[in-house]
């Protein structure tokens, strides 16, 4: 079953890079596996022997008639009868924004972009469609400012389950960010799609609470591109989710709706939340684990929390102040680039104590889940992703200058990428 499935994937070159590579080293032949992106994959994972065959179609998934025309590209002729699979993994991912003036750039794409694909999947006969979804979409906003006889902001600790799927969509001021919103809405449409008579069947993933594991990544790469690194999360904890467990979870998914407990077990038409094995982390313990591993890391600094969530607030109004008022870009004014964009009330909400419950996903298929196990915990692969880098920038230098030596000078070889250990 799985040899004959042809996989189309949107790939967002971090979890659909890790589609691709599981996928091959189940065993189709490359012939049967295509990428449709905006633009040609360049991740060193994908730039390998098993790999290089693996077709690539350029598309705007913004753009219907670019949708459609890349999903009726010919297959081989060795692929071309066999069932048909789409992975939708694609996301414009911006954090930091929660204004309803700014939602298009999430729409335009996460909503606009998923009934894009949807469509023309169905118009391609897919027997299969997977959504990478997110957990922010359980997420709740936080009230950072609280009155003084709280002593702590509302929604400080949350805990995320799919119980907010069984019931009506949230109002907009009830999600903490325009991405979760988006999320939520296009998960919506492509369950909502699962149809056992017209015979495709649709599911989600939601993945959490950051991916990470390779290169783009916003909790592990991006911190290390910073020269310093102001924080005040410290001693949060969450889930995180390396990308070759969500890409795990995304077959396993596939194998559940493609098998006889689809139906009995209401496994179609829903997402699952995953995430790492093991405990979760605290921010502390991943910066903890960057200066003992990585040949490179910013300094990291703790100003008060008051004072970075003041800041925010300030960057957040400037920005919303050119997005009402569009004559101050003819003037020069631009919103503020990099680390700062990022550092607004949204950014300090995705990051609060958040425990992931994905025991719906770990039960066995007949049972309702898709029997999901992660194949490494959070420090598992962080410590990886970090040997990866080491070995690929051996004389990093930060924004000009030498970059702060970790204190192992060379780093022991802990384990394989879990990708490799595909059910």
């Amino acid at each position: 079953m799985y040899q004959s499935t042809s996989d189309s994937i949107p790939t967002n070159r971090l979890v659909g890079g890790q589609i691709v590579l599981q996928l091959l080293q189940r065993g189709p032949a490359p012939s049967s596996i295509r990428i449709i992106d905006f633009v040609p994959p360049t991740q060193d994972e994908l730039q390998t022997p098993l790999a290089k065959d693996v077709e690539f179609a350029q598309t705007d998934i913004s753009s219907e008639a670019s949708t459609l025309a890349a999903s009726k590209k010919p297959w081989q002729a060795t692929s071309a009868k066999l069932p048909l699979t789409v992975f939708h993994t694609t996301a414009a991912i911006r954090p930091s924004e929660r204004h309803p003036l700014v939602y298009h750039r999430h729409a335009r794409v996460n909503v606009g972009g998923t009934a894009n694909v949807l469509s023309a999947a169905k118009s391609a006969g897919a027997d299969i469609f997977i959504f990478t979804s997110s957990c922010s979409v359980a997420l709740r906003p936080v009230t950072w400012f609280s009155p003084l006889w709280r002593r702590w902001p509302t929604n400080i600790v949350q805990t995320m389950t799919e119980d907010d799927f069984s019931a009506p969509l949230r109002p907009r001021e009830d999600f903490p960010s325009n991405y979760a919103r988006s999320k939520a809405e296009a998960e919506r449409h492509v369950c909502a799609a699962d149809s056992p008579v017209s015979g495709l069947r649709t599911g989600a993933i939601r993945p959490g609470n950051s991916i990470y594991g390779g290169a783009g990544d916003f909790l592990v790469s991006a911190t290390l591109n910073l020269p310093s690194l102001p924080t005040c999360t410290a001693p949060w904890v969450q889930n995180w989710a390396h990308a070759s467990n969500v890409s795990l979870a995304h077959l396993l998914l596939e194998a559940a709706l493609l098998g006889p407990h689809v139906d009995k077990a209401r496994i179609a038409g829903r997402p699952f939340l995953v995430t790492d094995a093991g405990p979760p982390l605290r921010f502390d313990d991943f910066y903890t684990a960057m200066k003992a591993v990585a040949a490179t890391f910013p300094t990291v600094r703790y100003p008060p929390p008051v004072l970075m969530m003041a800041i925010a607030r300030v960057i957040e109004l400037w920005c919303v102040t050119l997005w009402k008022s569009p004559f101050l870009a003819r003037l020069g004014m631009r919103e503020p680039e990099n680390f700062l964009y990022l550092l607004q009330p949204a950014c300090f909400t995705a990051a609060v104590n958040c425990h992931i419950d994905d025991s719906a996903a770990k039960r066995p298929v007949e049972e309702g889940g898709i029997g999901y196990q992660a194949r490494c915990t959070t420090l598992e692969g962080i410590c990886m992703q970090l040997l990866h880098l080491n070995r690929s920038v051996p004389n990093k230098r930060v924004n000009g200058k030498e970059a702060t030596r970790s204190i192992l000078k060379d780093v022991i070889e802990v384990g394989a990428e879990p990708a490799a250990g595909v059910a």
